[in-house]
C-alpha cells in the first residue's frame, strides 16, 4: 500500500522575498508556452521558471537548458534565496477557485497533502496511471531531475478516504494563517501550510498507509522518478521518495473539467450524412444555440443516465443534442466494460472511429482532431479558424469513473481529464541527493 513520508523540503527564504509568492511561483512545464516562458522571466529575476523550464538560447546543445537550471539551483540555495527545512514536515496545498460545472459558477476550495511518495521497484501496483506516456516529456523530466539532484514539479495523486481523516488532523494547521500564499494568473488563490507536528505526522502517515493511489496527473514526471530511482537504488533496499499533492476524491473541492473537440479536414461530410450516421446509433435534437453555458447545462441534464454530447456546426444558430441510453453499445473488443461506459469512449469508438473514420494514431496527430478545455474558446475557435467544421461538447468524466478503468489496469482514452486547477512549481521541493 501507498507508503507516504514527510520531508525536509527547498522552499524561498520568506525573508527574502515576503510571503506573497504570485510573482515567484509557475505553472508546470506543460502548460509553459514560448510567450508565457518569456513573461515570467520578465515578471521577477527570482521566478521559478528559470528551473522548472529554463530559456533555451542560441547556441545550446541537448544539455544547456538543464545544466542553466542547475546553476541557478546551486546558486539560490548559496545565497540563500532558497532554504532547506531542517526537520521533515507535510505541507498542506489548499486551491480556491471559481469553475463552471454543468454550465453553473461556482467557488471551490480543494486541499491536498503535499508529501513524499514511496515508488516500489516490485509487487503489486500501489499507483495506478491512467493516461499514456511520451518519451520526449519523460526524457526532459528526467534530464532536469537528475541534474538538480531534486523534484521540483508535483505528481497530483487520489485517493479515496470517507472518514476524511487527514483533513480532520489538520484542522487546526489549515485555521491558522498560512506559510505563503499566491494568486496565479487564472485567479486561482493557492496557500501553502506546514506541518510539523510529530503526533499529526505519524497519524498522517497511518492514515494513508493502507491507500491505494491514482495519477490525477504527471504521469511523465513519475516515470521519470521511477527512472532515476532504478538507478540510484536498485535493489529497493530505501525509500525511494517523489514529491506528490494527494487529493482525496471526497474532496467537494475536487473537478474534473472536460476536454471538447473541434473537428476540420474531413472532406465529403456535410451536416446531412453526418446526422443520417448519428442517427443510426443515437438520439439527434436539435436545439437553438443560446451560447456554452446552456449548451452544457442541456448536456448535463442526462450525465447519469445517457452518453449525451452537443454538435455545433460552423457558425451555425442550432446545436444538435446527440444521446443514447448508458450501455446502449456494449463492451468494445479488447476493452474492459468499465472502459466502455465511458462517454469518451464511445465518442471515439462510434463516432470519430466508425462514423468519421478517424483513427486512434490520426486523431492523437492532430490532423483532423483539435482538443480544447473551455467550452467558450471551442466556439471562438471553431468560428474564427477558416478550415474548421463543427465541435462536440462533451460532460466531464467522473473521478469514480476514471478509478474504476484504473483499476482494470486500462488506460483512458485520449485527452479525456483535466482536473482543476493544476499544481504549480516552486512552492516546496523535494531533494533526493545531498
Amino acid at each position: 500500500m501507498a507508503i507516504v513520508k514527510p520531508f525536509c523540503g527547498i522552499r524561498y527564504d520568506l525573508s527574502k522575498t515576503g510571503t506573497d509568492l504570485s510573482a515567484l511561483a509557475c505553472p508546470p512545464y506543460d502548460l509553459i508556452s514560448p510567450t508565457w516562458q518569456k513573461q515570467l522571466y520578465q515578471r521577477h529575476p527570482l521566478n521559478f521558471v528559470r528551473i522548472e523550464l529554463n530559456q533555451a538560447q542560441e547556441g545550446d546543445n541537448s544539455s544547456s537548458t538543464y545544466d542553466r537550471a542547475g546553476e541557478v539551483w546551486q546558486k539560490w540555495l548559496d545565497e540563500g534565496i532558497l532554504k532547506r527545512d531542517e526537520k521533515p514536515c507535510f505541507y498542506l496545498y489548499r486551491q480556491t477557485f471559481t469553475a463552471t460545472v454543468g454550465g453553473l459558477d461556482g467557488r471551490y476550495s480543494r486541499i491536498g497533502l503535499v508529501a513524499s511518495i514511496h515508488l516500489p521497484t516490485s509487487g503489486e501496483p500501489v499507483v495506478l496511471p491512467h493516461e499514456h506516456t511520451l518519451s520526449a516529456p519523460k526524457e526532459d523530466r528526467y534530464q532536469l531531475s537528475n541534474r538538480l539532484g531534486a523534484f521540483v514539479g508535483q505528481v497530483f495523486l487520489l485517493y479515496t478516504d470517507p472518514h476524511r481523516t487527514v483533513e480532520k488532523a489538520t484542522e487546526s494547521v489549515l485555521s491558522a494563517e498560512p506559510w505563503a500564499r499566491m494568486m496565479d494568473d487564472d485567479s486561482v488563490e493557492h496557500r501553502l501550510y506546514v506541518v510539523e507536528d510529530p503526533w499529526v505526522i505519524g497519524l498522517i502517515e497511518k492514515a494513508l498507509s493502507d491507500k491505494t493511489c491514482q495519477i490525477a496527473d504527471g504521469h511523465h514526471r513519475w516515470e521519470a522518478a521511477k527512472r532515476i530511482w532504478a538507478g540510484l537504488d536498485p535493489d529497493g533496499k530505501g525509500h525511494h521518495g517523489m514529491l506528490a499533492t494527494l487529493v482525496n476524491t471526497e474532496d467537494p473541492g475536487l473537478i474534473v473539467l472536460p476536454i471538447h473537440r473541434i473537428y476540420r479536414g474531413l472532406d465529403g461530410l456535410s451536416p446531412e450524412s453526418l446526422r443520417r450516421k448519428l442517427s443510426t446509433r443515437f438520439t439527434v435534437e436539435e436545439f437553438p444555440y443560446a451560447g456554452v453555458d446552456a449548451a452544457e447545462a442541456l448536456l448535463s441534464t442526462v450525465a447519469s443516465t445517457d452518453h449525451g454530447f452537443v454538435l455545433r456546426w460552423k457558425e451555425s444558430q442550432g446545436i444538435w443534442f446527440v444521446h443514447a441510453p448508458k450501455g446502449s453499445f456494449g463492451k468494445f473488443p479488447t476493452h474492459s466494460k468499465e472502459w466502455s461506459e465511458l462517454d469518451l469512449a464511445v465518442l471515439q469508438k462510434v463516432i470519430q472511429e466508425d462514423m468519421l473514420g478517424i483513427d486512434p494514431e490520426t486523431y492523437a496527430d492532430g490532423t483532423h482532431v483539435t482538443a480544447i478545455m473551455d467550452g467558450h474558446l471551442v466556439m471562438d475557435y471553431l468560428d474564427g479558424t477558416p478550415d474548421s467544421q463543427f465541435a462536440i461538447l462533451v460532460n466531464p468524466t467522473s473521478v469514480e469513473s476514471i478509478e474504476a478503468v484504473a483499476r482494470q489496469g486500462e488506460l483512458m482514452p485520449q485527452k479525456s481529464t483535466f482536473f482543476h486547477p493544476k499544481i504549480w512549481s516552486g512552492l516546496v521541493s523535494l531533494p533526493f541527493r545531498e
